[in-house]
Parts: C-alpha cells; sequence; structure tokens
C-alpha cells in the first residue's frame, strides 16, 4: 500500500475564510428581513369588479406594477417603513395612500377606485381628434383599442404589433450594398448605420420587407425594438399605417395629460416626413 500524502495546509487563511462566509452567510437573510411586501387587489367602487390594468406606484420613486386580469397585484423587496402610493387607472379618479410596510411581513391591501366620467369625457374628446386625424390622412390605417391591448396574451408590445396587424418581423437590408454582378445594374439605396430602421427594425408584409418608423406618444423612437420594452396594456391606442411602415403609439399617460391641455394631433403625414422620410437616406 502507498504510503498517504498529508499536504502542509496554510491555516493562516482559514479563520479569515470562515468569517467571510460566516458574514456573508448572515448578511443576506438580515438585508432580506429589513424589506417587506404588498400584495392586493384593485377594484371598482361601484360594481366591485377587478380592475385591469390599474397601475400602482410606490413613493414617485418610479417603482411600478400593474393589476393582472384579476385586479391583482404584488410589490415585492420594499423597504421597511411608511410609503406613499398612487393607483390609477383611465377613467378612474387617482387615489393616494400611505402603507405601512413590515419587515419580514406581507401587506394585503384592497384599494376601491371610483369612476371619474368628466375625465373619461375628456379623453374621449382626445380620441375622437384622432379618429378624424386618421380619416384625413388618406393612407391605409388599423388601429388596436384599449381593450384589445389589455386582454393581449402577448408580453411585449412590439410582439403585438406583428401578431394583431399580420407582419412578421425580417432582416433589414444590408447597411452596406452588396457587390453588383454587372456595372450596368444601378447600386440601390441601403440604410445608414444611424439610421433607427436598422438590424432588426423590419417587418415583411405581403411578401415584402418593410422598414418600419415608430412614434411612441408623437416622438421617434428606435424602432419596433423600443415597443420591446413596453407591455401590450402599457398603450392606450396603436395605429399602423401604410401597412406597417409607420407605428403610432400613445401611452395612457400620455392620453390622460393631454385630456387636460389644448391639443392637436400633428397629421400623419407630417410626421411621416418630419420622423421619417429623412431618416431613409441612399448611401453614398
Amino acid at each position: 500500500m502507498r504510503p498517504m500524502i498529508r499536504l502542509p495546509m496554510r491555516c493562516g487563511n482559514a479563520p479569515g475564510l470562515a468569517l467571510a462566509a460566516a458574514m456573508l452567510a448572515w448578511g443576506a437573510p438580515a438585508a432580506a428581513a429589513q424589506r417587506g411586501v404588498v400584495a392586493g387587489t384593485v377594484v371598482d367602487s361601484a360594481t366591485g369588479q377587478p380592475l385591469h390594468p390599474a397601475h400602482v406606484t410606490l413613493d414617485g420613486s418610479g417603482r411600478w406594477t400593474a393589476t393582472d386580469r384579476a385586479g391583482r397585484f404584488v410589490l415585492s423587496g420594499v423597504a421597511a417603513g411608511t410609503h406613499r402610493a398612487a393607483v390609477e387607472m383611465l377613467g378612474y379618479a387617482e387615489d393616494s395612500l400611505t402603507w405601512a410596510v413590515g419587515a419580514g411581513d406581507t401587506l394585503r391591501v384592497r384599494v376601491v377606485l371610483a369612476p371619474s366620467a368628466i375625465e373619461l369625457a375628456a379623453i374621449m374628446v382626445q380620441v375622437d381628434k384622432l379618429e378624424r386625424r386618421m380619416r384625413v390622412a388618406g393612407w391605409s390605417a388599423r388601429t388596436a383599442a384599449q381593450r384589445e391591448l389589455a386582454n393581449s396574451a402577448t408580453h411585449d408590445a412590439a410582439r403585438f404589433v406583428t401578431d394583431h396587424f399580420g407582419m412578421q418581423r425580417a432582416p433589414c437590408a444590408p447597411l452596406h450594398p452588396a457587390p453588383q454582378a454587372s456595372r450596368r445594374q444601378p447600386m440601390q439605396p441601403t440604410l445608414q448605420p444611424s439610421s433607427p430602421f436598422s438590424g432588426s427594425n423590419c417587418v415583411q408584409v405581403r411578401g415584402s420587407v418593410t422598414n418600419v418608423c415608430v412614434l411612441i406618444d408623437e416622438m421617434p423612437a428606435s424602432g419596433l425594438d423600443a415597443l420591446e420594452t413596453y407591455r401590450p396594456e402599457d398603450f392606450y391606442r396603436i395605429e399602423v399605417y401604410r401597412g406597417g411602415a409607420l407605428v403610432e403609439a400613445y401611452t395612457h399617460w400620455y392620453v390622460r395629460s393631454m385630456a387636460n391641455h389644448p391639443w392637436v394631433p400633428v397629421p400623419v403625414d407630417v410626421q411621416w416626413d418630419s420622423f421619417c422620410r429623412s431618416r431613409l437616406q441612399p448611401s453614398t
């Protein structure tokens, strides 16, 4: 039998490693114990029916969540203490609340929102302006309304747009022209690297690839990639023009804020000329 060889141990580091491991093991549960969870439901004050999607914002810090179709929401990892919260939904009066969250506890709440008929009527005026703008655009247009967006099963707004409007995402034209077989063939315009239509922001419609210009709240966005950061229920309305070349998306916040101020929607053709046409430039 071969003799067992014992290697010398550097005992000087062992206590330090053990102490560090113990501190990490103790620190993680301790930090978690200083936080709690808020779980609740949001319902209609008149009918008691669950409201979806209602937005729940904590402390005005940007932390927020939305209720599901059963009117339920969960905010986890909330620091222990007293917090101000705002709960709002289109067509309802906003409610401000104070929640006391205990360390390691789950606070269960029930939020009741009252319908706001005056606000809803003002919003309908703005939506009617959008309808009139669509009629005078002279372009083929399709619309997804609030109910369709809220009931969508897709996890992001980009997927909703392609599925709902019958479009398929496709690679855009190459950023540099491919070699030509003959010099007699004209060079085709290609997309510049700075173009918002490059990358994955193209769709295939009726057998041809179309560059997509996306506007969110009447401001240019980085194409369909920008819509991937939103959920369908985040929008009040989505419009698609020119077979998919132009996508107009309006958030709940924008429609609601515009209901309280004089607002004339920018004509669709003006938006196309200002934000979309100029960004498609031929290569040099």
